[in-house]
């Protein structure tokens, strides 16, 4: 309870604004969408209309609009008090909405036209018309509705051409191309609201961890899907491995596995980049907009960001690429990483990683492991599901060997230091982990999204088998993990009913 009064004290009440989105206006928003804010920023200090236009703007999809903002027949300018204007708006069932339209051309008319259920509504900026300082001066008994008819006498000429326009003149298409008319059709009784409340990304960020403990062993191996939370294959790969080792008594495999180490699998790190469909990670303390109502299809709680911030190019405003460096990264994922997996002094033995998106093809990129672990086995596998040769005769490099850790060769502190300082230097996040803690390290990523989850399954399979000392040959094993990933995907498909579900994760750039 007192830290719930702490975080009201440090964040302001939440304040209930409804938006209406002027048809075809902004990209990216519904029509109808309600935010609720806390009605202090970070700093403690009150929010205002600026941050309201802000946070519009950085959800649509259009990097070209501007929120504009008309509240009660009003513009909203962006020095005004968010609490003042809708703090008593609380429990009310119909408010009054904003009506948010593309401002794109910054109010060079007066003029703005909008669609409601009673008719068509005329919203007049006074502000950009200087004739109204002039000639009709408002008389202090006037009421707002007098004066906005003294305003519009003054600029009766050219209102009168935009009226006709919009009563038939013209069509309402070739009027919405227009500068002075937004909307293009009213908003139905029955269209669906969006509530979207502002949260801690920590109240998102629940992370399943999955840990089979040995206590005989120091050996300790882990698997991580999800650091991007829109790269879906890799998770599923993560999660078969998981459901294969939960299934331990008839899977002789995950035996021998389990007996010679403790394995933590993570299927999703990065589970707010997962609901909201984005690549990068909130950063510590930051904000995100979470749905009130869970998602239809049962996947919890919706994030929403822009149309344009899924991908790399344009992240969310305090996000990151969870997979960018270790020393710079402020991300929520390396946060749950180093509560998890790389604890003060700890580290797993072997970590596995299972990612998407490779250019120009699938491959395994690994670091710090003897190439006879791994080099032949991954290229027999890889070879399973991608071609060995490109269209122009040049062999496809699915295995990648990062260069070995010089660090190991030192005295414990040397190593220490040369880590911390080299971990600077990377730019990936795998890189600068395995100079920190000196673990045997791999990448698998899978060549465009492609529906590649048996390639994760096997090639995971393979390397914890590899890790754990399973007692086999080369062969034997490459043999027995085909068997293994033959018979569990089977049973899996069996168990959804026979069919196979087909994962393919979208463009780490975003809508295309």
């Amino acid at each position: 309870a007192l830290c719930s009064l702490l975080m009201a004290s440090l964040t302001g009440r939440k304040v209930t604004i409804p938006l209406s989105s002027a048809p075809g206006s902004l990209k990216g928003l519904p029509q109808k969408l309600t935010l609720q804010l806390n009605s202090l920023n970070s700093a403690g200090v009150e929010r205002c209309v600026g941050q309201l236009r802000e946070k519009i703007n950085e959800l649509c999809g259009s990097h070209d609009s501007t929120a504009g903002l008309i509240y009660r027949g009003h513009p909203l300018a962006d020095d005004q008090s968010l609490e003042d204007l809708f703090s008593h708006l609380h429990g009310n069932n119909s408010p009054p909405r904003v009506i948010v339209f593309n401002d794109q051309q910054q109010g060079t008319t007066p003029f703005r036209f909008f669609p409601t259920k009673e008719g068509k509504t005329l919203t007049i900026d006074v502000r950009l018309d200087p004739r109204i300082a002039w000639g009709y001066t408002t008389r202090p008994d006037d009421d707002p509705v007098t004066q906005t008819v003294r305003h519009a006498r003054a600029m009766a000429p050219e209102l009168t051409g935009y009226l006709l326009r919009w009563q038939g003149h013209t069509t309402t298409a070739e009027a919405a191309d227009d500068e002075t008319v937004i909307g293009a059709a009213e908003v139905e009784e029955d269209e669906e609201e969006e509530v979207l409340i502002e949260v801690n990304a920590r109240e998102v960020a629940s992370v399943p961890v999955h840990r089979y403990t040995n206590l005989a062993s120091d050996l300790h191996l882990a698997v991580v899907g999800g650091v991007h939370g829109n790269e879906l294959t890799g998770m599923e790969g993560a999660q078969c491995i998981h459901e294969y080792l939960s299934d331990s008594a008839n899977c002789r495999l995950a035996q021998a596995i389990l007996a010679s180490a403790t394995v933590t699998v993570i299927p999703c790190i990065n589970t707010v980049g997962l609901a909201a469909g984005a690549r990068c990670s909130p950063t510590l303390h930051s904000k995100v907009l979470r749905s009130k109502a869970p998602s239809s299809s049962g996947g919890g709680h919706r994030v929403v960001v822009g149309d344009h911030q899924h991908g790399s190019f344009f992240p969310p405003r305090a996000w990151q690429d969870p997979n960018r460096g270790w020393v710079t990264n402020r991300t929520l994922v390396k946060e749950l990483l180093e509560r998890t997996l790389f604890t003060p002094g700890s580290a797993p033995s072997m970590v596995v990683w299972n990612h998407d998106w490779a250019i120009p093809n699938g491959s395994v990129i690994a670091r710090g492991a003897p190439k006879e672990l791994y080099e032949m086995p991954m290229r027999q596998i890889f070879a399973k599901h991608y071609p060995s040769l490109t269209g122009f005769g040049k062999a496809y490099e699915h295995v990648i060997t990062r260069a070995s850790d010089e660090a190991e060769q030192m005295d414990e502190n040397s190593a220490a230091e040369e880590g911390r300082a080299r971990a600077k230097d990377w730019k990936y996040m795998p890189d600068a982990l395995q100079a920190l803690y000196h673990h045997a390290d791999y990448t698998i990523e899978s060549y465009c999204a492609g529906d590649a989850v048996e390639l994760h399954f096997e090639a995971t399979l393979f390397l914890l088998a590899r890790h754990s000392g399973v007692s086999a040959n080369t062969e034997e094993l490459l043999a027995e993990c085909a068997e293994a990933t033959k018979r569990f995907m089977a049973k899996r498909r069996a168990g959804k009913g026979g069919t196979r579900r087909r994962v393919i994760s979208p463009s780490p750039l975003g809508p295309t």
